[in-house]
Order: C-alpha cells, then structure tokens, then sequence
C-alpha cells in the first residue's frame, strides 16, 4: 500500500474513533439506529417473501400446471369452452369457477375466516391440478371427485384448514357468498396445495360452486 493514503486511512480512523469516544451517547444512538433501519429492512423483505409464496400457492393451486389463464369481467360462455378445445395450439382446457366465501365467526371461531371456493369439472381438471395421489386416495375412500359430482354441496378443504374452523372430516359448515349463506360439506383433502394457498382452498364440483354463488 503506498503510505501517503494509508496514512490519510490511519488518520481519519483515528479522528473517528476519538469523535465517537467524546460523544458516546450520539454514537450508540446512531450504531442503535441502523441496526434497527437494517431490521425493518430485513423484515420488510421477509414478508414480502411470505407474501409472494402465499401468493404462488393460490396461483398453483388455482391453475396446476396450465400456461394460460382466460378471464373476463363477467363469466365466460359454456360455447368458448368448445371453441377453445378446437383451437390447433391448444392442448387442453378445463373450466374454473372461483371466488372467496367468507366462513362468519361462531363460538370455536370469534372472527370471520376467508376461504377461496374452485369449481372444476373432476373429468377435465385432473391433469391440470396434479393432486397428492396419496391425499386423494385417502380422501372419502378414494372416491372424492365421483362424491363432489354426486353429493350437492360437497367441498374438500385441507385437514389443517378443517382444525382451524374447528371442524372434522364430514361436518357441516355454513359459509356466505354473493347471495347470502350457504350451506356445505367438507371433507378432508390433505394435500398441500389446498393449505398453501391464501386464502386456503376449497374445492368443489363446478356445478355445487355455481350454486353456492
């Protein structure tokens, strides 16, 4: 190191170091200041994490392993279901019906619980959704998609979601959506994708989620 700047270096530290043992208390403040701007940041970023992975739940869950989501203002016609499948590009497609019901406080739950309502048709979203084999073949004997078809107002919802509603497989549970409350089924589905979404998922038929909102 050539010696003129390392002893400008050598000086400049030693003016720092004398101002901050005359002014201690200034310097603690300030060293206690930026360990804490650095915290907030720090903490800042962490959320934002949290938030986008809760967020890339929902999406996952809500799309599987689609590339193209089709949207509108209001719900798309049954025919463009038929003309998309005609589509040379496109590969496969599968309808969604989808919206957040809000579960009302009770006794087991002192404030309201939002949970976000899929409808799929159980033929076509199989491929899209790619469940645990192993969850749904623990869910209702096996037979989940054939019982969400059959049985009006069935949903499967995450047994984890279930515990915190206070609920177990096979119960009732009233949830409000855009006409007013409704009543529904649950039963268990454990497979992650239900419970890493935000809000947690609930699935259903498309045609009980039709009639539900």
């Amino acid at each position: 190191m050539n010696p003129v700047p390392r002893r400008r270096w050598l000086t400049c530290l030693s003016v720092l170091l004398a101002d901050a043992r005359a002014h201690k208390l200034k310097t603690a403040a300030t060293l206690l200041g930026l360990a804490v701007g650095v915290s907030v940041i720090v903490a800042i970023h962490l959320a934002s994490q949290a938030a986008l992975h809760r967020f890339q739940g929902t999406f996952a869950g809500l799309t599987g392993v689609a590339t193209h989501q089709l949207v509108g203002v209001e719900p798309l016609p049954a025919a463009r279901l038929a003309s998309l499948r005609a589509e040379p590009a496109v590969l496969d497609v599968h309808p969604v019906v989808a919206t957040t019901v809000i579960v009302p406080p009770s006794d087991a739950r002192p404030v309201p619980t939002s949970l976000r309502l899929v409808g799929v048709d159980p033929f076509l979203a199989a491929p899209f959704l790619q469940l645990d084999p192993e969850a749904l073949a623990g869910a209702a004997g096996g037979q989940l998609f054939e019982r969400l078809m059959l049985e009006p107002a069935l949903v499967a919802v995450h047994g984890e979601t279930l515990a915190q509603l206070g609920l177990s497989d096979g119960q009732g549970l009233t949830v409000r959506g855009p006409l007013g409350p409704r009543e529904v089924t649950v039963l268990a589905l454990d497979d992650p994708r239900l419970a890493a979404a935000n809000p947690p998922l609930m699935l259903a038929d498309i045609a009980s989620a039709q009639e539900i909102l």
